[in-house]
């Protein structure tokens, strides 16, 4: 059955309608493709596809549309809503590395790479919204449990999770490293204090943050992350042609492309495009969820998300070529005031992506202990406040003793990249799309689909040999 539109609705003629077209043509389940073959929670699956890639007379449609869609009112569960909460997630301070995995590839090799990982990573949330909501699967845990089979796909993922979690406060803090003394220098009736000083310093304001088991409040202060980002791109665009013409008077060295660093480079793109643990929270907000508003979701969030990283990138890139760092805004002076109030929103936002991303850590590595001890994943035990603190201050303390240790943010973020986020945005999705959608979909197409998560997937762990080897 194809996806018919609801009365009132129109007809979509925005970007990629094409694209969108034929993407929610292919991944809308069809159940005479899978004969009498039992699929994951079966008779909900087939119910939930069906009822929302039907005709429901009862759903009200809203008919303004055109021009004014953009600025009207954000609705909840809105495709708008749900497509820049996933922009929101993704957005970071991963971003500063883009400069430096353009420096490692150049421009039109960098746009490519960015653009695939978009398109692939795209293509993975698909999967995973498709799948949870028509599931009815709550969590990621839980959908990989029911595509499995087994609640050991549980263990693995919050694995994942602390694992990636100790990374993310790794790199936040050696962003605190950058952007602490550079601010300090600006004025100088504050101490000049040194890298490690300010990483200790950071660490020890955020601790107490980091001990409570719940960081709603923090949320409000997260949410002018977006806004910060949104900043610092316009401080590379207006800058640009200043630092453009200063550094083109200077000889490039010539540099031959090597693999290595092309991996390295594409992990960087894959990281910063990565919102895919809050994939399964956003399937379930959605409104009216056919496949194709899912894919208007996935392909709008994209597509946001190539502006904004194609502008930081390409123009980080061209103002400071092969001198850029891997935190690019190291290499702006320390006396603009512009570059000053950049450092402090970046400084205010990695500040608050400490505790924000230490409870999530802290609580996946409760469970990994709990069902080590107990030798069964173990999900709904209530966690001791205590437990809990202890964790998050041993965390926050090798994460310190890390930032301290290592400088490139970048090589950290690539690994990162090239593994967790690899493993998170084409292993697992992988897994769930051979067990719950591609008994429903044509067989040449899920063969692609699954080529292609599978050879992105080992390009991604590839990078991450190549990069510790070298």
């Amino acid at each position: 059955m194809s996806y018919q539109k609801l009365p009132g609705e129109r007809r979509s003629t925005g970007p990629f309608a094409n694209f969108r077209a034929f993407l929610a043509r292919e991944i809308e389940p069809s159940f005479d493709r899978s004969g009498s073959m039992e699929l994951p929670n079966d008779a909900i699956f087939k119910a939930n596809s069906r009822m929302h890639n039907g005709l429901d007379a009862n759903i009200k449609i809203s008919k303004t549309g055109g021009l004014w869609r953009p600025v009207r009112p954000l609705q909840p569960g809105s495709v708008r809503t749900c497509a820049l909460t996933l922009v929101a997630t993704a957005l970071g301070s991963g971003l500063l590395a883009l400069p430096y995995a353009f420096s490692r590839v150049g421009v039109m090799l960098g746009v490519l790479a960015l653009f695939v990982a978009g398109c692939f990573g795209s293509l993975s949330l698909n999967i995973i919204i498709v799948a949870s909501r028509y599931t009815e699967a709550t969590s990621y845990a839980s959908l990989l449990a029911l595509a499995t089979g087994s609640k050991a796909a549980g263990v693995v993922l919050d694995g994942c999770l602390a694992i990636y979690g100790c990374a993310v406060l790794l790199a936040l803090l050696i962003f605190e490293g950058d952007f602490v003394p550079a601010v300090l220098c600006y004025f100088p009736f504050l101490p000049n204090l040194d890298r490690t000083t300010c990483i200790l310093i950071v660490a020890a304001a955020a601790w107490p943050l980091v001990l409570p088991s719940q960081v709603s409040a923090l949320r409000y202060v997260a949410a002018f992350s977006p806004f910060a980002i949104l900043a610092v791109a316009a401080h590379v665009m207006v800058h640009l042609p200043h630092y453009y013409e200063e550094n083109s008077k200077t000889p490039q060295p010539v540099e031959e492309l090597s693999v290595a660093e092309a991996l390295q480079a594409a992990s960087i793109f894959v990281f910063s495009v990565m919102c895919h643990m809050n994939a399964v929270p956003v399937a379930h907000m959605l409104d009216r969820p056919s496949v194709e508003r899912i894919v208007k979701v996935t392909v709008y969030s994209t597509v946001v998300l190539w502006s904004l990283y194609l502008g930081v990138g390409i123009g980080g890139f061209l103002s400071f070529r092969s001198a850029v760092q891997g935190d690019f805004l190291l290499n702006y002076p320390t006396d603009s005031l512009s570059t000053l109030c950049c450092r402090i929103m970046m400084m205010i936002v990695c500040y608050v992506g400490i505790p924000m991303n230490s409870s999530p850590c802290s609580e996946a590595l409760r469970k990994l202990i709990r069902s080590a001890v107990e030798g069964q994943a173990v999900a709904d035990l209530e966690p001791s406040p205590f437990f809990h603190a202890f964790l998050a201050s041993t965390i926050l303390a090798g994460a310190t003793v890390g930032a301290i240790c290592f400088t490139n943010v970048a090589v950290v973020i690539s690994l990162v990249g090239g593994s967790l986020t690899t493993l998170q945005m084409f292993w697992l999705p992988l897994i769930v799309y051979w067990k719950v959608l591609y008994p429903t979909h044509n067989k040449i197409f899920g063969i692609i689909v699954m080529t292609f998560m599978a050879i992105a997937g080992t390009a991604g762990f590839a990078s991450v040999i190549v990069t510790v080897v070298g």
